[in-house]
């Protein structure tokens, strides 16, 4: 997963991004509105088990596709706004 969160001061705007691979470290940054975009690569596999990517999340959190591509090997490269 990948996020990107964008502060505003005065007229400057500061963005910054970050990659990880999963979603316990982004449970506490999204419940405190710290991510303003989700990238998402989707692969076309079913387990049985493992762990849930937003695992126990206190609230819905919306999202708004920005955008989106196949890739060659069938993945899907997914990109989200959260809507507040």
């Amino acid at each position: 997963m990948r996020w990107s969160s964008s502060e505003s001061c005065g007229s400057n705007r500061a963005r910054t991004s970050a990659s990880w691979a999963g979603g316990e470290l982004a449970k506490p940054l999204l419940e405190a509105g710290l991510i303003d975009e989700i990238t998402l690569n989707i692969h076309p596999v079913l387990l049985g088990s493992g762990v849930p990517l937003f695992h126990g999340l206190n609230r819905q959190i919306d999202l708004e596709l920005l955008g989106g591509k196949r890739l060659q090997n069938g993945c899907i490269y997914a990109r989200y706004r959260l809507v507040t």
